[in-house]
């Protein structure tokens, strides 16, 4: 992606994985790498709501590439890199007329540090990321920050973790959202000794649109899904690996002043592939990482179509 993960980001994330590799204690180090693909269905009113001819894409391929790398320093303090790259398939016209208001891709590098003991995690999140969309002359192709706290507990076969934030975007036309706040919570169940895993994911936003704008549009976001994911009996460069089924459910909500709201929603399915090492089975790998950073990429690319 363009400046967000580029050679230098990447280079300044492994440079720093290397230096806290050496402050590590008797904890393992986790590194994950992932690989998926999946399909977004685009639904609600205010898709195309501009009237005929098509243009705004309903149905967009997905495929992406994720790293994970947490590392213990001493006694209870984590440190954990995350870098997400997406890109899309779709066509790039309908009835002659460019693909208008679509995700195309997205890229972020995101940090986090905090404290880990025995039943769980609290810390603080980082992290920057791009936006692009459809649209060829690139002005609803945005850049984001994102920053919060976060943490998780654990009792027996179950882990509950919550996040609280804020993301921003910009973009040179404003359809993007910006100064969103959110809250997320992740539910997690263990079966067959950490083999298999079942993930619940509520997330709730409120921010604005068109900020350039007398009176800034209204933005809801409520995101919530599941994911199943099991082991396989395969080890793979001496890492363990699992499979995984995905589905989210986005819908975004834009009041504009005089109390209209276009709505629009994300029905989104993935499969993927996991490689990880320092953990043994899917349990560990939790309880010896911070929960994942929400997919804000996703409420970003999707929010220009209620414009």
């Amino acid at each position: 992606m363009k400046r967000i993960l580029g050679t230098a980001a990447c280079a300044v994330a492994l440079t720093a994985v290397e230096a806290m590799a050496d402050s590590t204690a008797t904890r393992n180090m986790i590194f994950e790498g992932d690989l998926s693909f999946g399909q977004i269905s685009r639904s609600g009113t205010a898709v195309n709501s501009s009237g005929s001819p098509l243009a705004e894409i309903e149905d967009v391929t997905t495929f992406a590439i994720s790293g994970l790398a947490a590392v213990p320093l001493g006694q209870n303090l984590l440190a954990q890199i995350e870098i997400d790259v997406e890109g899309t398939d779709y066509p790039s016209t309908v009835g002659g007329d460019e693909a208008n208001d679509t995700y195309d891709a997205s890229g972020n590098l995101g940090l986090q540090f905090g404290y880990q003991f025995n039943q769980g995690y609290v810390g603080g999140f980082a992290g920057v990321g791009e936006v692009d969309s459809s649209d060829t002359d690139g002005e609803q192709d945005a850049d984001y920050t994102i920053a919060g706290l976060g943490g998780q507990w654990a009792t027996g076969d179950w882990l509950l973790g919550a996040q609280v934030g804020q993301f921003d975007s910009e973009a040179e036309d404003p359809e993007v959202p910006s100064d969103v706040t959110f809250g997320r919570i992740i539910g997690q169940r263990f079966f067959n000794n950490g083999q298999s895993k079942l993930l619940l994911d509520v997330a709730f936003a409120e921010g604005e649109q068109d900020a350039d704008s007398d009176t800034p549009d209204e933005m809801e976001f409520t995101r919530y899904g599941m994911e199943f994911e099991q082991m396989l009996g395969i080890d793979m460069f001496g890492g363990t690996t699992s499979v995984y089924g995905s589905a989210y459910h986005l819908d975004i909500a834009e009041t504009d002043e005089d109390g209209d709201i276009d709505r629009a929603n994300d029905l989104s399915v993935g499969l993927g592939m996991r490689i990880r090492f320092g953990a043994s089975n899917l349990q560990d790998r939790a309880l010896g990482t911070a929960p994942d950073l929400p997919d804000v990429a996703r409420w970003i690319g999707a929010t220009p179509v209620v414009d």
